[in-house]
């Protein structure tokens, strides 16, 4: 900075010289000759004796500057040429400065990108140490326990030692694999201990998501799972892998009403949720929904028509909407369906039915380990109906 003021100060006394007189001067000769003599030792000394030769010579000039004006401007130029000189090494020095500089930031930034590729390679094959180190934990566990020692069904669990509770535990399917199992040893169904869990859902857990095949529902405070988007009537499904022999399912579903089913069947179809198993799709229990509480559409209801022959009586059905207007697009939460609460009117024989609901049981008769399938079924797109489920929990024994 001092070297520019100086540059500074250099223009403004050559700005001033045009008033001097045109006489010789020996003094400002002197100065010259100096000046080309000093140019390069100005370019090499540090910058405050670069300041410290430009004031000497600015004193020289004022001092014989005055005597001839020619002769104090070719003394200006000389000191101009000096600084100009100067400030291009200055330059040169700088631009050499900023060079390195900016190398200095480019290795930097290779250096950053390496440690960040770095770090997601150690996490990438820290996961994947982990995995596997849990595989081997798996497999360590399941030789704590061989298919001898292991026992083969929650049932049996509970005949062994009947003060077993509720949990995981690790039995054998009948083709030999261990498995990590929840068993419910409570009275379930009134049919005792002992049953074995295939699938639980609860919507009411902001962190669940719906199964794959369904589609989310969420409004009016409620969360539920329902068909995809149909212009038609459908009949998606959500297959449940047992593993291990039964030959009793208890469970509940609990769902919404959703525009307006009407539960009676048209061309073989109950609007609804019909569990089956196996790949006969054999009936285990249906969940119809109705039009509205007031006009029910149910079978059970006073003007109802009859179930289809292979449902029978296994069935529940129940409105989550009031009267007999409507809105399409709503999810009616605050009626839930086929939990045995606010059956009104028309609805009301549909819950007095049943002593279990919401829970119900189907004894299949014979033994399977068939898988099994929840449908979602309805004569209707989904812009008109559906009933999507928010909570269900199925067991068998």
């Amino acid at each position: 900075m001092q070297v520019l003021y100086a540059i500074m100060a250099v223009l403004a006394i050559a700005a001033s010289c045009n008033g001097l007189e045109e006489n010789e001067n020996e003094k400002l000769l002197n100065i010259e000759k100096s000046l080309a003599n000093l140019t390069s030792q100005f370019c090499m000394s540090s910058g405050l004796f670069q300041v410290s030769l430009i004031r000497e010579l600015l004193n020289e000039y004022k001092k014989a500057g005055h005597e001839s004006n020619k002769k104090g401007i070719a003394t200006l130029q000389r000191m101009e040429t000096m600084l100009n000189t100067s400030i291009g090494a200055i330059t040169e020095r700088l631009n050499i400065i900023e060079t390195d500089f900016k190398q200095d930031i480019d290795h930097l930034t290779r250096m950053v990108y390496s440690v960040q590729k770095n770090t997601q390679i150690l996490l990438k094959h820290s996961n994947i140490t982990n995995s596997k180190l849990n595989k081997l934990d798996d497999k360590a566990d399941d030789t704590d326990y061989t298919p001898s020692t292991l026992l083969h069904s929650c049932e049996e669990v509970l005949q062994t030692s009947p003060n077993s509770t509720s949990g995981y535990y690790r039995l054998v399917d009948p083709t030999g694999h261990v498995r990590h199992v929840y068993c419910d040893m409570s009275n379930l169904c009134n049919k005792g201990g002992g049953w074995t869990r295939v699938s639980i859902l609860n919507m009411e857990d902001s962190n669940e998501k719906c199964p794959i095949g369904l589609r989310l529902y969420d409004q009016n405070g409620g969360r539920a799972c329902g068909r995809p988007v149909s212009s038609g009537g459908s009949c998606p499904g959500i297959k449940f892998p047992v593993h291990f022999k039964y030959s009793q399912v208890c469970g509940k579903v609990i769902g919404y009403q959703k525009g307006h089913p009407d539960a009676t069947y048209l061309q073989g179809i109950m609007d609804g949720i019909r569990l089956t198993h196996g790949t006969s799709r054999s009936h285990i229990w249906s969940f119809l929904a109705s039009s509205a509480d007031t006009h029910a559409s149910c079978p059970c209801a006073p003007s109802g028509k009859a179930p289809l022959s292979f449902v029978g009586l296994d069935y529940y059905c129940e409105a989550g909407r009031p009267n007999n207007g409507y809105d399409l697009n709503r999810l009616y939460t605050d009626d839930p369906l086929w939990d045995g609460k606010d059956c009104r009117s028309a609805e009301a024989h549909c819950c007095e039915t049943h002593s279990l609901i919401p829970w119900f049981h189907k004894n299949i008769g014979y033994t399977t380990t068939d898988y099994i399938e929840m449908r979602f079924c309805f004569n209707g797109g989904t812009y008109d109906e559906d009933s999507p489920v928010a909570q269900y929990e199925i067991y068998v024994k």
